[in-house]
This record gives structure tokens, sequence and C-alpha cells, in this order.
């Protein structure tokens, strides 16, 4: 007896069609079928928790702009603003996409980054034809910025002093330096450097 007014009834036998359903849902005792076509059984459906994924982090919790994102909306917000100090628009608008693809965090310190303590930077200096493609920008805190440039020793000694560096940080300083065509920075001969 059709209890629900349809128009065709609601059959409990029929013939399971499709190989991926009979994998998932085959052992079932809820298969309906209406008209010949299947009624996948609701109840039970499964699912699993994504691999891999911290719990801690979805969509909803506000953990997740505390632990990952430094993103500061004045840093943003200064940036749209001040467009006018970069010396083209492009560079001014990857400079901003670079800064959120970073999370508002140094590329190599990982420190969070503001106004006046961060700087833009291309990873292949323009020779000739300027290049202020995103790709080769790149955003840095003013310390790692002038430790990349520098050719003296002293200046060097003077900024490592007061900026302990993992050996990961060294080798992006050193791959960074190696695009400018600079001398790699032998960090065993300073001190306040980590292993």
């Amino acid at each position: 007896m059709n209890h629900n007014n349809r128009s065709f009834p609601i059959e409990r036998q029929g013939e399971i069609t499709s190989k991926f359903i009979q994998e998932k849902y085959g052992k079932s005792k809820q298969f309906r079928w209406i008209k010949g076509r299947m009624i996948i059984p609701a109840g039970y459906v499964a699912y699993e928790y994504p691999k891999y994924k911290r719990r801690e982090v979805n969509k909803y919790a506000r953990k997740y702009s505390d632990i990952e994102n430094c993103i500061s909306y004045e840093v943003m917000k200064y940036m749209m603003e001040n467009a006018h100090l970069y010396p083209t628009l492009e560079m001014a608008d990857n400079a901003l996409s670079r800064y959120i693809s970073q999370r508002g965090k140094c590329a190599v310190t990982h420190n969070a980054l503001t106004v006046s303590d961060m700087v833009c930077q291309h990873i292949k200096p323009c020779k000739g034809e300027r290049n202020d493609t995103y790709k080769n920008l790149i955003l840095l805190s003013k310390e790692v910025s002038k430790l990349v440039g520098a050719t003296k020793t002293t200046v060097i000694g003077k900024i490592l002093a007061d900026l302990p560096l993992t050996e990961e940080m060294q080798n992006k300083i050193n791959k960074l330096r190696k695009h400018r065509e600079l001398e790699e920075i032998q960090f065993e001969n300073y001190i306040g450097t980590k292993k």
C-alpha cells in the first residue's frame, strides 16, 4: 500500500546496477526502488574524517586566524591606500597579494610584519626591464632585507647579533643572496645564530 500518496509505489526488491553503489551500500537492507530507480538509504551513509587535517582548524573556529594568520587589516588598508609609493601599480597589487599569501609574515623569519617593518623586494633584481610579477616579489622584515643586501662583514655581524636564525632561515637568505649575485654568508663565523 502506498502511504505517501505517490503515483508510483515504493518497492523493496529490485536490481542494483552500479558497482560503486553495490560496494558502498550493497549490504544494506534499507534499499528501496521507485519505478526501477534505486533510492540509496540515507541511514546507511557513513563518512570519515579527512586524514592529515588538524581537527581544530575549520571555517567556524576563531582559532584558525589566531594560529595561522598574522594578517593585519591595518597593514592591508595602508598598502591599498598607499599604492602610489610603489614604482608601478602592478608591484603594489602583487605586493598586497604576496602579503596575504605569506599570511602577514616575513618570508624568512615567519615573524608578523608591520607597516614600519616591512619591505617588498624583487627576488631576482631588475636589470634593464622591470619584473614586478607576483612570482618575483617577496616580503621581508627590514633587518632581513638589510642582511640579504649586505656586503660588508661588519654590517652582517651587527645584524646577526640581534637576529638569531635557524639553519632553514640561513639557507633562505643565502638563496636570495645568490639571486642577487652576492657571496653566500658563512653563518658559522658569526655569533647569535642557532643550529
